[in-house]
């Protein structure tokens, strides 16, 4: 994750971030059907996954923030999630993707 903070020692200012990584998904069965025996999971795993596949990820987004003391901030943004590259059975990058909105409380040294 990269980001930017604009004016941050203002006590309402700006930043922008960038999410960028891979992931996986999986469609199964359901787990309540899932045998306890922890010696064989991996013939477990492979009997109740019917497809997975990895895909790219890369989520811009821009946020405000408020500071609230020397060590919290609250902030309000917004992202747009883009996947790429999602193999599944009935479930699309668009699927995964999309806009989000998040409220965050940030603590440490500013």
């Amino acid at each position: 994750m990269f980001g930017y903070t604009f004016w941050p020692e203002k006590l309402l200012h700006v930043n922008v971030n960038a999410l960028v990584g891979a992931g996986g998904a999986a469609i199964t069965k359901s787990m309540k059907y899932m045998s306890n025996d922890t010696k064989n999971k991996d013939s477990i795993n492979k009997q109740f996954v019917y497809a997975s596949s990895g895909y790219f990820i890369f989520e811009p987004g821009a946020g405000v923030e408020l500071n609230i003391t020397k060590f919290m901030r609250v902030e309000l943004g917004v992202s747009y999630r883009i996947v790429s590259g999602l193999d599944l059975p009935s479930v699309s990058n668009k699927d995964l993707g999309g806009l989000t909105g998040n409220l965050a409380f940030k603590f440490g040294a500013f």
